[in-house]
This record gives C-alpha cells, structure tokens and sequence, in this order.
C-alpha cells in the first residue's frame, strides 16, 4: 500500500482469468492480463530501452528519435480505422517496399538493392524529378510540356521487342541522327550546317543521298 492506505497491486477476478494491477490514487496505471498482455495507462518513459517480444499496438502518439526493428522481414503496418486500403512498409531481401494490403498486398513503391526505384501506375511530380541514371517505363510515358535529355549524345533508343532493326535518335557533335541501333548505321541525318543526308553519316551538300 501507498500513504493513506491506497493500494499500489491489486488483483481481480479471484481465478485463472484474473488480471494484476499497479495503480496509483485506486486507479490502475500497468494492467498484466491473464493472456500475458500489458496495458500501460499513461506515458512509459524506458531510459535504458525496452525489448518487446511480439506484437507493439500503440494507440496514441509514440514519439522517439529512432525505431529499430530487426527481422528477416522487418515491417510496419499502418492501419486505417476509418478507410481503405490500409498500407505497410517492408524490407525483405535488401529491397524495401511500399505495398497496399487490401490489395493482396500489392507493391506499390519499391527501392531495389541495387538503387533502381519501381513504381507501380502514375507517378506525378509537382516540383521536377531529377533521375541519376536510367529509366525504363513498361507503359506510356506522358509529358506536359517538353522532354528534356541533358548529355554529351543525348539519344531515346526505340527497341522492338519482337523484330529488328531498333533505332536511335540522338545529337552528337552538333547533328541530329537517326540510326540503325542494330549495326550502328545513320540513316538519317541532319549535320550542324543543315544539310541533310539519307543514307550517308557526313551529307555535304543541302539534300545528299546516297544510295
């Protein structure tokens, strides 16, 4: 008991389902269930940590500077009351996921371990999308304005699947060309003075053709 005669443990029920309680002014404070659970009624400040085995459900605010959760498939699960789809975040594989559980679940974002970013349907950037490497998009690609490729050959490589030849548009050294990606072939081309040839890599008049 605590000063005045309140006691500070308590137990209910008298039988194999009784809880145990610590309370503080008749109140209980930590609450340990018969199923093992531990219900906590205010704020658990832990200077030295705390490991947990099974499951955390926490329905207020957690605040902390770091979670750290070690698995083979570390996960959090953010569960909407009131709507759908519920969403969690995974890592498995040394490849992180976002993926919507309602849906099967469905993998919605993913960072591979090789740094390439999958995204599946609409990807839409108010603010610009800056890409350090290569992207490959499996279904159409729409742009507002304007396509802009900043390289020394900057090109856009049309690759046929089922057939060849594939070809390439591409800048280098001031001409515009289109080429047979296959053998590397010009097949048209318009050089930095204008001129343009068909058939010919180096057009030396206004409209050369070779061929």
């Amino acid at each position: 008991s605590q000063a005045g005669g309140t006691p500070l443990m308590k137990e209910s029920g008298g039988n194999a389902a009784s809880t145990v309680g610590i309370g503080v002014g008749g109140a209980n404070k930590i609450t340990i269930n018969a199923d093992g659970h531990v219900d906590i009624a205010s704020n658990l400040d832990c200077a030295a940590g705390i490991d947990v085995t099974g499951n955390i459900t926490s329905t207020g605010t957690t605040t902390t500077s770091k979670i750290t959760i070690n698995s083979t498939s570390p996960t959090i699960e953010l569960g909407e009351s009131d709507g759908n789809p519920d969403y969690r975040l995974i890592s498995e594989g040394g490849t992180f996921f976002i993926q919507d559980q309602q849906s099967g679940p469905a993998t919605r974002f993913q960072i591979n371990s090789d740094g390439h970013v999958d995204i599946e349907h609409h990807l839409d950037v108010g603010n610009g999308l800056d890409v350090t490497g290569a992207i490959t998009a499996t279904g159409n690609l729409t742009m507002g304005e304007q396509l802009e490729i900043s390289a020394t050959s900057p090109n856009i490589l049309f690759t046929d699947s089922n057939h060849n030849p594939d070809y390439r548009v591409k800048v280098d050294n001031g001409a515009f060309t289109i080429e047979d990606a296959a053998d590397n072939s010009d097949k048209f081309v318009i050089n930095s003075s204008g001129n343009i040839g068909i058939g010919t890599s180096t057009p030396a008049q206004l409209f050369h053709v070779d061929g």
